[in-house]
């Protein structure tokens, strides 16, 4: 008998919704929200662990921070009961159902045993034998709870009716009877002629084997044959006491409200599906998954980002809004929420500690409270990695300026900006200074020394941060965002005054990024950041996200150099013209997009149909998608 068999039998007896394992706490039985807590003891993540593999199959035992999931089947006799266990820094935290309507398997035919009889607790004897030839009671303890009969011989069972057997010569050790009820027995009435002993109720495998009863002091009846007991008496008697090796622990009335009740990190309703109860648990589903980001919303399942399709997190119900705002209050700082209640919405990073990093956007909406949630790499890719064009590489070298990283939301703008300032790093002694909102990438220390700085939290705005950063004898300044004109006015300001300044903005094209900039500001005040743009602005990388062929997403970079003939455009108000210029200057490194997704496609890297999706120029790219067809089907009808 496994060491988890009786929370589990108690689970299935009580009819409770489901056994909750966490680590550093008791384990509990739930019923309708309810904990019962059924040990003194709490359980770390080892013994819990320890637990899983006793009864786990042996194809299905995880190795050690290998396996976020671990699911398995388990049947005590002819009850099954599933198993869901989420791996955390703690440990496994599981939820155990039990599945009235599952059937245990059956062995395969080769290995099938024919069944065996309900065993009785006694058979009378023949006509004829005597009871010295009677065959001795079957041994019924289970595995591991001894296998002699002199064992089963120590356990005393109640009986009712005459004694049918000749005493037996063993001494019975004294145990005190737990206070359990005794099994009912019917009694039957004599046939004609001699009496025929009484019915007696029969016992399941898992009980320890009966043995004959014994006087009250305690040694062995008589032999001499009692009278049979008519109905009357066999139901006024009272009923004899059962001992058992070691009795079933005892399980909390569910409704005895005098139980405290936890707070648990998981929920299982009835029907094994989890009610959200802590953030953290689908976090690291974002990451097992290969996830992006994980949302979240009142009366909502949640969802998963993955290679750019929104999912939703299978084998959870959607969290009440009361539940959600408090499971997102634990996971954020104090200034996060105040904001939050201020303003309506946040953003602050949250470190899964042992998983990863986490940007979190909080809203408020008519219904409550959600969040999205997006995971930050690990490390830091480089721009080939990336796949970025080898002209990037030489825009981190320059010592004064304007680069600005621009795409549509969740295009990986931050990954491409990370990229470039590691770069630096790596190869140049110099004083970075980040401006985040919030810190996302950590930069280790190399050759360059690194100063990220948190926006609500180290300084109060940008406008602050960015005024305070040229007092710090900066060399490279990168602002998250250019996101009111007063940010960008002096991200331009500084760009002028001999400093190499990276920045982001929400762009559909390296194009319009100039445009979008410009706009920011009034009329009067457009000319100005015409004239400082076109004297300090000199590359705008800008990046589409796509679905790669075999999963995973792989981007298409537009790389738009300013040269003397585009700030002219600038400065003359001629934006409009940019996209001319650059088809002019692709032997100067200028790229495309549309250049930039046909590569994909003859590379192999996405399918023609996606990246048709996200041209420009949609008729001009379809020609050359069938251009580069027919010249496919024409290799491969010379190599047949």
């Amino acid at each position: 008998m496994a060491t988890i068999d009786k929370l589990l039998l108690a689970l299935a007896a009580k009819k409770m919704d489901c056994l909750v394992l966490e680590p550093g706490r008791r384990p509990c039985l739930r019923k309708g929200g309810t904990d019962h807590e059924v040990t003194k003891t709490p359980l770390d993540g080892p013994v819990i662990d320890r637990l899983l593999r006793e009864i786990a199959p042996p194809g299905e035992v995880p190795e050690a921070q290998e396996q976020d999931r671990w699911e398995f089947d388990y049947a005590v006799g002819q009850r099954v009961f599933r198993f869901f266990g989420l791996n955390t820094p703690n440990g496994w935290l599981v939820s155990v159902t039990h599945d009235p309507t599952a059937k245990v398997p059956e062995p395969p035919p080769e290995t099938m045993q024919p069944p065996m009889p309900e065993p009785a607790l006694f058979e009378p004897p023949a006509a004829g034998d005597s009871l010295e030839s009677a065959p001795p009671p079957q041994n019924l303890w289970p595995k591991g709870g001894g296998g002699s009969s002199a064992a089963a011989d120590s356990v005393l069972t109640a009986e009712a009716g005459p004694s049918l057997a000749e005493p037996v010569q063993t001494e019975l050790p004294k145990i005190e009877p737990p206070q359990l009820e005794p099994p009912k027995v019917e009694p039957t009435a004599p046939t004609a002629g001699a009496p025929s002993p009484p019915e007696v109720p029969k016992i399941q495998p898992t009980v320890s084997p009966p043995v004959l009863p014994a006087t009250e002091t305690g040694s062995p009846r008589p032999s001499s044959p009692e009278p049979p007991a008519t109905p009357t008496e066999a139901a006024q008697a009272p009923p004899r006491p059962v001992l058992v090796t070691e009795p079933p622990p005892p399980v909390p009335d569910p409704r005895d409200e005098t139980v405290p009740p936890t707070d648990p990190r998981l929920e299982a309703s009835a029907t094994g599906s989890f009610e959200v109860s802590d953030v953290r648990p689908l976090l690291v589903e974002v990451i097992g998954r290969g996830a992006s980001d994980l949302h979240l919303a009142p009366g909502q399942q949640p969802r998963l980002r993955i290679d750019g399709t929104l999912e939703i997190l299978t084998g959870y119900s959607g969290p009440r809004a009361d539940v959600l705002e408090r499971l997102l209050r634990d996971v954020t700082p104090d200034s996060a929420w105040r904001e939050l209640d201020r303003v309506g919405d946040t953003e602050f990073a949250f470190e899964l500690e042992g998983r990863g990093r986490f940007r979190a956007h909080l809203y408020r909406d008519r219904r409550g409270i959600g969040g999205a949630f997006r995971l930050i790499p690990p490390e830091i890719l480089s721009l080939e990695e990336l796949g970025l064009p080898e002209i990037t590489k030489s825009l981190t070298g320059l010592p004064d300026g304007l680069i600005l990283v621009a795409g549509s939301t969740s295009s990986g703008k931050t990954t491409t900006l990370a990229a470039l300032l590691d770069e630096i790093n790596r190869n140049r002694t110099a004083h970075i200074v980040t401006l985040e909102e919030p810190v996302e990438f950590i930069f280790p220390t190399r050759k360059s020394l690194v100063v990220q700085r948190q926006i609500g939290s180290d300084s109060e705005t940008y406008k602050i941060a960015l005024k305070a950063a040229l007092r710090k004898d900066p060399d490279v300044i990168a602002v998250g965002e250019l996101r009111d004109p007063e940010t960008a006015s002096l991200a331009l300001e500084t760009a002028d005054t001999g400093h190499l300044v990276f920045s982001t903005v929400h762009a559909s094209s390296a194009a319009s990024a100039v445009s979008r900039l410009i706009d920011q500001f009034a009329p009067a005040e457009q000319p100005r950041i015409r004239r400082m743009l076109a004297s300090s602005l000199r590359a705008v990388l800008h990046q589409t996200l796509l679905r790669r062929k075999g999963g995973g997403r792989v981007a298409a970079y537009e790389i738009l150099l300013i040269t003397r003939s585009i700030a002219e455009l600038i400065r003359n108000q001629r934006s409009s013209e940019i996209p001319n210029a650059m088809e002019q200057g692709r032997k100067q490194g200028m790229v495309l997009r549309d250049d930039a997704l046909h590569r994909l496609v003859v590379m192999g890297l996405v399918e023609p149909r996606e990246a048709y999706r996200h041209a420009q120029d949609r008729p001009t790219f379809q020609a050359r998608l069938r251009s580069l067809e027919e010249e496919s089907g024409a290799s491969g009808d010379d190599t047949a």
